[in-house]
């Protein structure tokens, strides 16, 4: 059985990251690349994430479904994390869009209604309706 070892370095799309696997000796290696938007004070973290959905609206603009896991602005934004939660919170209130799909992987809720399911703007609402319950007053400032 091959011995784990942490090893930081950067992947290619520099997120943050835990992957197995064999250097050439069979050694098991786990990657863990820190994640630099996390250390953005809050108005460079908002203009990170401004930048970020504007990619991911002007490439997938013609996408049967914008969510894709594989997209790589897409996984930018979930990696962002928590901190980012209210930055989408205020771009559904704007644009209702199916980026509330990743809120389900930031926060493994899901709060959309029944009879929601298939209207995005809707579906945009009950994200928006679980934010505000939660007493949520931290935002993302516009960037």
């Amino acid at each position: 059985m091959a011995e784990k070892m942490k090893v930081f370095a950067p992947d290619v799309t520099g997120k943050l990251s835990e992957t197995i696997g064999e250097n050439m000796d069979g050694m098991s290696i786990q990657w863990m690349v820190p994640n630099a938007d996390e250390y953005l004070d809050e108005a460079a973290f908002s203009r990170r994430f401004s930048e970020l959905y504007k990619e991911w609206r002007e490439e997938t603009r013609f996408d049967s479904f914008i969510g894709d896991p594989y997209h790589i602005s897409y996984n930018k934004i979930v990696q962002l994390g928590n901190r980012v939660v209210p930055c989408i919170i205020n771009k559904l209130k704007e644009e209702p869009s199916l980026l509330f799909t990743a809120l389900t992987r930031i926060t493994h809720e899901n709060p959309i209604k029944e009879e929601n399911r298939g209207i995005v703007r809707e579906m945009a609402k009950d994200w928006i309706d679980w934010w505000e319950k939660r007493n949520n007053a931290v935002g993302c400032s516009d960037a």
